[in-house]
């Protein structure tokens, strides 16, 4: 089908989110061409969508989706140095041809006093779908699941983060892959686990990004759309002292050690549905984590601790 420069034009602004996201989605291609030729063109796509998507999500109409998942909880939470942007991850989970049950938002009663504070450009997504609700205590980005998974048990649970752009396909492409993987763990940003010969973890800052197809030794990211089924987890997965301790600022290391513990197989489907809007963030938690080495520290913790106290190593190599 033809489309004039005008009809062009016009099917933009109607379905920008899936034009901007379908085509960062197109970047990430990178074969037979180098990595060089890819990073500037997203690079500009970014810079271009940063001026334009932020007033479409807040003035386009909300679509109807195709289908209505029962079963499905989409969480996420954030913190008062993101408050002012996350609605626009909120707007784009409204915006998905797969409507879930539910989209919550948890926050901390120790940032967070009551919605007064919150701005209106969140509060005002509230409907049958959004939700906000306060917990007591602050365990970080490990609100992002927990409070999930301890009330929706018997549910389908997708994470996502607060500082990204998602596709309207990213609940349906995790719904369709779950039928015909019904046991595993999906998600669609990974990394691969590296070793040394000896099978001893190599530090992480060296483990590349996933862009292909993978459902070996998979390290999962929760925050770029991961399915999740809680009542499939290891035991220890809401045990908020005990996740406080080991890892702290590193929800992913946490729920790839209860996935691999409960023998769960982690997939990696089609390549990441979501953008950063800003990729200037000095207060994001991976920068600390890579940049400090605070993920190796995290990840011996929580690999010296349950060698100790059940002889299993989550993070072993997977035969």
């Amino acid at each position: 089908m033809h489309l004039s420069p005008h009809s062009m034009s016009l099917y933009i602004m109607k379905n920008m989110l899936k034009f901007y996201t379908g085509l960062y989605g197109c970047l990430y291609n990178r074969k037979p061409l180098p990595e060089w030729v890819f990073s500037p063109l997203r690079r500009s796509l970014r810079f271009f969508a940063s001026r334009k998507l932020p007033e479409y999500l807040q003035n386009a109409p909300l679509p109807k989706s195709t289908c209505h998942c029962d079963n499905v909880i989409v969480s996420l939470t954030t913190f008062p140095a993101r408050i002012n942007d996350v609605w626009m991850t909120v707007s784009c989970m409204l915006r998905q041809t797969y409507a879930p049950a539910k989209i919550i938002l948890w926050l901390s009663k120790e940032q967070f006093k009551s919605k007064q504070d919150l701005p209106n450009n969140l509060t005002r997504l509230e409907g049958d779908i959004f939700e906000i609700r306060f917990v007591d205590g602050d365990i970080r980005s490990h609100k992002k699941y927990v409070y999930a998974f301890r009330d929706f048990q018997d549910m389908l649970v997708i994470t996502v983060d607060d500082d990204l752009i998602y596709s309207p396909y990213l609940i349906e492409s995790l719904i369709e892959e779950h039928k015909k993987y019904p046991d595993d763990v999906l998600c669609r940003y990974a990394k691969k686990i590296k070793r040394e010969v000896d099978g001893k973890l190599l530090p992480y800052n060296t483990w590349q990004t996933l862009d292909y197809i993978c459902d070996s030794d998979v390290f999962l990211g929760s925050g770029g759309g991961t399915l999740f089924q809680p009542k499939k987890m290891y035991k220890d997965v809401l045990n908020t002292e005990l996740s406080q301790t080991l890892t702290p600022l590193a929800d992913d290391i946490w729920l790839n050690a209860m996935c691999r513990l409960s023998g769960l197989k982690i997939r990696l489907i089609t390549k990441e549905l979501f953008f950063f809007l800003n990729k200037g963030d000095e207060v994001s938690l991976s920068k600390q984590n890579v940049g400090m080495q605070q993920n190796d520290i995290q990840l011996n913790n929580i690999m010296n601790y349950y060698i100790k106290t059940i002889g299993n190593n989550p993070f072993e190599e997977i035969k």
